[in-house]
């Protein structure tokens, strides 16, 4: 089968219709959303397909409400009615009645069917630069984004505990629902779901990995097109490469989520994170003088408020790296790593 280049290809693929409406399940989810990604030269075709499936979607449902709400009221209105006096009473007038009660049950059911594959509606929550956010959300489920962080939550969240995590990092302790299972999904269509937990989930579009540390509880873990999730129990994590898939296990480090009490404690992480923390937390864009050093490591902490001079000073009293500041733009004059 030739794959889909064309806005009409995409449209006669069901999955992708049900990518469109949000009605797919979280393995045709994850497809699509890498799909998106690693076919960017689809992503017009993509687009208005998805443009024409709402269209096409949300004609015929208006149409389909419309015809069961006449429908209901002919067939209320004919139950209304006086019954014709039939030759055996009881007989005739139980087979009449069970006949409108099962229209009615199909002319409802029917009606509630379009009514709840309705596309979800999000929510959007965001924390500005240097801010980090809490929230409570309707289940009473706590959550922390920091700073620079962007995610969308289901407005019928209470039913549909789904959360995308568009660019950052969350932290969230989860009331457990056996009833509504709460999933993170991120960007590059990594899905996580809560097995009555805490943890934390980071994805940057800057970092080519993903992160999942599990504080407290189980998660379960699915990638795109994978079979079975992997699960994650408390005091472990795992980082995900966005581009190779590759999964790489870890422990979770002490202080790893502190960034939600104010302090940030950054453990061997590479100096392009490092980097990529100092802008969502100052708001000043960071240049260095050799790209080689973006691969360096480097672990460093610092408290909420704290000016980045010092910051920076510490960093070239221990690691070398001198600094200039300019017109609210850091340089970083430092070497590659040995």
């Amino acid at each position: 089968m030739q794959a889909p280049s064309l806005p009409e290809d995409f449209l006669m693929n069901e999955s992708f219709v049900r990518y469109c409406l949000d009605t797919a399940t979280p393995a045709e989810h994850s497809y699509w959303a890498v799909y998106q990604q690693q076919q960017p030269h689809l992503q017009s075709a993509m687009a208005q397909a998805r443009d024409m499936a709402l269209a096409m979607y949300q004609w015929g449902q208006q149409q389909e409400i419309t015809a069961a709400q006449q429908q209901l009221q002919q067939l209320m209105q004919q139950a209304a009615l006086p019954p014709v006096r039939p030759l055996h009473p009881v007989k005739r007038h139980w087979l009449a009645w069970s006949g409108v009660a099962a229209a009615l049950a199909l002319a409802a059911g029917a009606w509630w069917l379009a009514v709840r594959t309705q596309p979800v509606q999000w929510i959007s929550l965001q924390a500005g630069t240097g801010k980090v956010t809490q929230f409570t959300l309707p289940d009473s489920s706590r959550l922390w984004l920091n700073s620079n962080s962007r995610l969308r939550y289901a407005k019928d969240f209470t039913h549909n505990r789904q959360i995308i995590l568009d660019e950052g990092e969350m932290f969230c302790e989860v009331q457990y629902a056996l009833q509504a299972p709460f999933s993170v999904t991120t960007a590059s269509g990594l899905v996580v779901r809560d097995i009555g937990t805490a943890f934390s989930v980071k994805s940057y579009q800057a970092l080519p990995e993903e992160q999942i540390k599990v504080t407290d509880g189980v998660v379960a873990v699915q990638q795109a097109l994978q079979q079975l999730p992997l699960q994650l129990r408390k005091g472990s994590g795992l980082a995900v490469n966005r581009q190779t898939g590759k999964t790489t296990t870890e422990a979770v480090q002490q202080g790893d989520t502190e960034w939600i009490n104010g302090r940030v404690m950054l453990n061997n992480v590479t100096f392009r994170e490092f980097l990529l923390v100092l802008e969502n937390h100052y708001g000043m864009p960071v240049r260095v003088s050799d790209a080689a050093v973006l691969n360096c490591r480097i672990s460093a902490s610092f408290s909420a408020g704290e000016p980045i001079q010092q910051l920076l000073d510490n960093l070239k009293l221990i690691y070398g790296i001198d600094y200039t500041i300019h017109q609210n733009q850091i340089r970083l004059h430092g070497k590659k790593c040995n």
